[in-house]
């Protein structure tokens, strides 16, 4: 189904009382070396990853929206899904290149694109994430700033069409439970589970639950003087494969992608930070781990700032030993298990058009 149609029928989007701009102008790269010298050859967490592109995606919506007297700054409001079909170690060459693919009034959809650089002209692809960011003034309020996008290349529109489609599969897999058939009581929901592996353990979702806590210092702050989004991606990161090695009694577990995450409100150095973490829903070998952060900020009551859904794997290929149980005496859990169930049929079904 082709779902923006109409909107590629025209080649500009955006406010085209700001000008318009080229995907190329946007354009930028990054080169680093990954992780810890003294580890080097060792497995990196994704989380390290995805804290980068999240700085090149910073880069490229800069670039677009500076110039013209322009003196406003950006912020990342969310990604979308991200997989990580290669392995990559600390000490290897990353190449980081994003570009903005999609705008709106406030918004710009940075496509970002990371590769391990091997030698002689090889590059291995690790992964590409759609950030978005928005235009923000010195109040940290979005600003209707973004000049109007041209789509000049059949490709560039393929990229810019790629964000309406994730848009629309990740409202899908969030709808209300009861609006789909097949996953809408307790019964539906236990044979799955059943299903999947019929002899194992089923636990309650609350005992799965890990709560870890931290502050983040003057050294994590962009230059909105908020704590960098990057920083807290890799910290809830870590925090999901904190939860899925618990559960899975295994170190051998890691992230190998992320279905979404999003940033509700920012974060500063004076905040006490909690990061929740729970498994919502597991497979073969894989578990998808929900992990949210709630701030606790002087005057306020504590209040949730980004939420992400991270799913993570048994790297040994080892069948889980358990899975989780849902009652509708606790319609939290199965309302959580229900929409991770629906989020692993959309993605995998539409894997092309999400991690792609």
């Amino acid at each position: 189904m082709n779902l923006s149609r109409a909107f590629l029928a025209s080649k500009v989007i955006g406010n085209t009382s700001l000008g318009t701009k080229n995907i190329s102008e946007s354009r930028a790269e990054i080169r680093t070396l990954l992780g810890d010298d003294a580890l080097r050859g060792r497995r990196i967490a994704a989380g390290e990853i995805l804290s980068l592109a999240d700085l090149s995606a910073a880069r490229s919506s800069l670039r677009y929206i500076l110039g013209g007297g322009q003196t406003h700054s950006v912020a990342t409001v969310a990604v979308d899904a991200v997989s990580f079909p290669k392995v990559c170690h600390h000490g290897d060459l990353m190449v980081l290149r994003s570009q903005v693919v999609h705008v709106g009034q406030t918004s710009m959809a940075v496509r970002v694109k990371c590769e391990t650089d091997m030698g002689e002209g090889t590059r291995q692809h690790i992964a590409t994430a759609m950030y978005h960011m928005v235009c923000i003034g010195k109040d940290l309020r979005p600003v209707a700033a973004v000049p109007s996008l041209a789509l000049d290349t059949p490709e560039e529109q393929r990229w810019s069409e790629t964000v309406v489609t994730r848009r629309y599969w990740l409202k899908q897999s969030q709808l209300p439970s009861g609006a789909f058939s097949s996953l809408q009581s307790q019964t539906d929901l236990m044979v799955e589970a059943r299903r999947i592996v019929p002899d194992r353990v089923l636990v309650p979702m609350p005992s799965t639950e890990v709560v870890l806590h931290r502050i983040f210092f003057p050294g994590h702050v962009n230059f909105n003087n908020t704590v960098f989004g990057g920083e807290i991606m890799n910290w809830m990161e870590r925090v999901a494969v904190t939860c899925g090695r618990r559960f899975a009694l295994s170190e051998n577990v890691h992230s190998i992608a992320m279905h979404n995450l999003s940033f509700q409100q920012p974060i500063y150095t004076t905040d006490w930070c909690s990061a929740k973490a729970r498994i919502v829903y597991v497979r073969r070998t894989t578990m998808e781990v929900e992990v949210e952060v709630f701030v606790e900020r002087a005057g306020l009551a504590p209040f949730l700032s980004h939420t992400a859904w991270f799913v993570v794997a048994n790297v040994s290929r080892d069948v889980l030993p358990r899975g989780i149980s849902v009652s509708e005496s606790d319609p939290q859990s199965l309302s959580k298990y229900s929409h991770a169930a629906l989020r692993y049929q959309f993605f995998s079904t539409n894997r092309k058009q999400t991690f792609e």
